[in-house]
């Protein structure tokens, strides 16, 4: 999370901010999962909601357990449930079910074409605290 904190990673560019660092980071980490066109749009919408809630109001996480199976109306869709850990500093350790769905591309074999949350058991409002 320093990577997208830190004020020295950020530059605007035509009114737009950037952050090399950040996307050096999520490219080299998150890439060889997902199709090109589904890594940005994953990082804006999911893939930075949960850790930065977190970092900014002092909680830790960790995924406990995860459980995946693939969907009877199409042989891309998965459907999982995560049990998540987290903890404020200096409290008790707390668990939420996160669900959702990811759909494997039909075109890039073995990456995430579409990743999404559907059911989080008010994890975000317990990180907001």
């Amino acid at each position: 999370m320093d990577a997208m904190w830190n004020l020295e990673n950020k530059n605007i560019v035509n009114g737009t901010e950037e952050n090399e660092v950040f996307d050096r980071y999520v490219r080299e980490v998150y890439g060889e999962y997902f199709t090109v066109s589904e890594l940005e749009p994953f990082m804006r919408a999911f893939g930075t909601q949960y850790p930065s809630t977190a970092h900014s109001n002092d909680y830790k996480l960790e995924l406990k357990d995860v459980s995946i199976e693939q969907t009877e109306e199409a042989g891309n869709r998965y459907e999982f449930i995560a049990q998540i850990g987290f903890q404020k500093s200096g409290g008790k350790e707390e668990t939420a079910k996160v669900e959702g769905t990811i759909f494997f591309s039909t075109k890039e074999e073995g990456k995430i074409g579409r990743f999404q949350y559907s059911k989080d058991e008010s994890l975000m409002e317990s990180l907001s605290r």
